[in-house]
């Protein structure tokens, strides 16, 4: 009975697809359609999640569904679907404690899935023959189906001719079966058909097992090994040269490094002075190689204290020099970050500096898990588990801001010691147009100020271009959000069409 409700649950899930989505914008249907996936799954189907990162994962979907709604950020939908697509990983193995677990089961569920669904056909013996039938037909005939689709698609593309007929044949059941079509429409069985492969990934749930075993192996804490190879191959002496090598190879990266973090101190920190640079190399080229050597860094440490140096005697002064050249590296990180906010205090804010800027956070949280590797002798494990829910968590904090906007206010009031770049500014998203609408007066005062303080070589907008490109994007956001309904409501256009038409009046 159990499997008969799955099924019927998959099923009505495919068509709440069509109902949602079909000629829809994304927008509050998105987050619909995952809220009732997870109140099926928790409250009807007993799904309960149950350890840390079946819990984390569970509320980075609903908070990036909800930012979704809320902020209507390109990256907003991507990392919700990323995470909703994990959490069906999720529902294989509630136990799982690591992301990279739910991700590998969520990716062999997408396929194993199928195979649960027709066989969930076979177990269904007790309903009628007329449903029975159905059953069997679409067991027998759903497979081929899809194929056939996928092949139909292919060759629609691909092939003018064979576009151009499908057309015709499309133009001819219009025409002579109009009465059937007015209510049903072919192109809402293939709506219904992705909705379909979508609900048996979530429903249909398969483990593989391999991967959980792998999982169940794996141990945070690291032991000593000890075998006969050991003997013959790696004797004391040779753990001794490896220990005396990485002695001598961090004092030697310290020293070197406390040079570069004196300079960047002093030049960075407290003494930095622009003078009319595009800062590019000071930046760009700089903050890379830095991001760089720091990751270097630390698989340095991580390869020096990967086996049994973690366990030879007296091994202290190692340990201390690797947590000096971890705080080192922490603070060629800041270093890092104030160069970015030097960049950002001259040049405005743009998509790649704030990722800078989470990515640093991101490299410091790394280097406090390689300290707890090093203090207290955890796995490779460990660190991977540990990272990547802090890249989730990262990831779905992220989505959470609205920086369209942000981007488009904090430019625009700090006109007058940072550089408004028009051409960037007029490429962001229609929930920014009422923080990019100015007037002429306002652009002329602008260009007046940054003249003054930009005199580059370079070309860039016009305030005129500038202008006339904000007026036509206005129109058309105008335009579009009239015809869209409330499945596809978000509040960021709302706000925006609400602001645009207030102005205007």
């Amino acid at each position: 009975m159990k499997k008969q409700f799955v099924l019927l649950m998959t099923l009505f899930y495919a068509v709440l697809f069509v109902l949602l989505f079909y000629h829809q914008y994304l927008g509050l249907n998105l987050f619909l359609f995952e809220l009732a996936a997870i109140t099926i799954l928790i409250f009807v189907l007993k799904r309960i999640p149950k350890g840390m990162v079946s819990k984390t994962v569970l509320l980075g979907t609903l908070l990036s569904g909800a930012a979704v709604v809320i902020n209507y950020s390109a990256f907003a939908i991507f990392i919700n679907i990323c995470s909703f697509y994990l959490y069906t990983g999720v529902l294989v193995y509630p136990e799982a404690k690591s992301v990279l677990t739910s991700a590998g089961l969520a990716i062999t569920n997408s396929f194993q899935s199928f195979v649960v669904f027709f066989q969930s056909f076979g177990n269904l013996g007790g309903t009628s023959k007329g449903i029975r039938w159905f059953l069997k037909f679409l067991k027998i005939g759903l497979l081929p189906l899809l194929v056939l689709v996928l092949f139909v698609i292919i060759y629609k593309t691909s092939n003018p001719i064979f576009s151009k007929g499908l057309t015709s044949i499309g133009d001819f059941l219009d025409t002579y079966l109009n009465g059937f079509f007015a209510h049903f429409k072919v192109e809402w069985f293939w709506w219904f058909v992705a909705g379909l492969i979508l609900s048996i990934i979530v429903f249909m749930s398969a483990r593989n097992q391999t991967i959980i075993d792998t999982e169940t192996r794996a141990n945070e804490q690291l032991y000593r090994v000890r075998n006969n190879r050991d003997k013959l191959f790696f004797r004391l002496n040779s753990l001794k040269n490896e220990y005396k090598s990485a002695l001598i190879l961090l004092v030697l990266l310290n020293l070197l490094l406390l040079v570069v973090n004196l300079i960047d101190i002093y030049w960075v920190w407290f003494n930095f002075e622009w003078n009319g640079e595009y800062l590019k190399q000071f930046v760009h080229e700089g903050t890379y190689l830095l991001i760089l050597s720091i990751l270097i860094s630390m698989a340095i440490v991580l390869f020096f204290f990967r086996r049994n140096l973690n366990f030879f005697p007296n091994n202290t002064s190692l340990k201390k020099l690797a947590y000096v050249w971890l705080a080192q590296n922490a603070v060629l990180a800041v270093s890092v970050g104030i160069r970015n906010l030097w960049y950002i205090h001259y040049f405005a804010l743009a998509y790649k500096r704030i990722g800078v800027l989470f990515f640093l956070v991101l490299t410091l949280y790394g280097m406090f898990t390689i300290y707890q590797k090093v203090s207290s002798q955890k796995s490779l494990f460990y660190m991977l588990r540990t990272n990547n829910l802090a890249i989730y968590s990262l990831l779905i904090a992220m989505a959470l801001f609205n920086w369209d906007v942000i981007i488009a206010r904090y430019n625009f009031n700090h006109y007058k010691q940072s550089f408004v770049h028009l051409d960037f500014l007029a490429s962001l998203s229609y929930k920014a147009l009422p923080y990019l609408d100015k007037t002429m007066d306002e652009l002329v005062e602008i260009k007046q100020v940054q003249d003054t303080l930009f005199p580059f070589e370079e070309h860039y907008m016009t305030i005129d271009l500038y202008h006339e490109k904000i007026e036509a994007k206005k129109e058309k956001f105008l335009l579009e959000y009239t015809e869209k309904n409330l499945l596809s409501w978000n509040l960021a256009e709302a706000n925006a069409y609400k602001k645009l038409k207030y102005a205007s009046k």
